[in-house]
């Protein structure tokens, strides 16, 4: 039953394609120089685009889970120890939607990609 389906089908494709190719459908427009070159004007705005959609994916710990940079990891504790009465805490607890950001962009998969578009960035500035 199967092969008279797709016969059927591919029959009715083919011709259609052909009617509309050869009746409905109209040459492309010519295009100049000026395209590629806007095309190529866009390839530095493409690149911030890739770089922060990519951090944006890499952040998801269902996705892909990464290990968080702790201060202690990074040294910070032997500086300034951190204590639940200090600035750091009272500031994360009256900014939740700050210290979400910085949960999920404070990955080691993360920060690269986030040092690469800031360079890029300032590079092009």
């Amino acid at each position: 039953i199967l092969i008279p389906i797709a016969t059927l089908s591919l029959s009715l494709s083919y011709a259609l394609d052909k009617y509309l190719l050869l009746r409905l459908y109209r040459r492309p427009p010519a295009y100049n120089a000026e395209l590629p070159l806007r095309i190529v004007a866009m390839i530095p705005f493409m690149i911030y685009l890739h770089l922060g959609n990519a951090a944006v994916f890499y952040a998801n710990q269902e996705v892909f889970e990464s290990v968080f940079f702790s201060r202690s990891e990074m040294g910070l504790d032997a500086v300034a120890p951190y204590e639940s009465g200090s600035y750091e805490s009272d500031f994360y607890e009256d900014h939740p939607l700050v210290a979400a950001v910085l949960d999920r962009v404070w990955r080691a998969n993360v920060v690269p990609l986030i040092v690469v578009l800031a360079v890029c960035v300032t590079y092009n500035l």
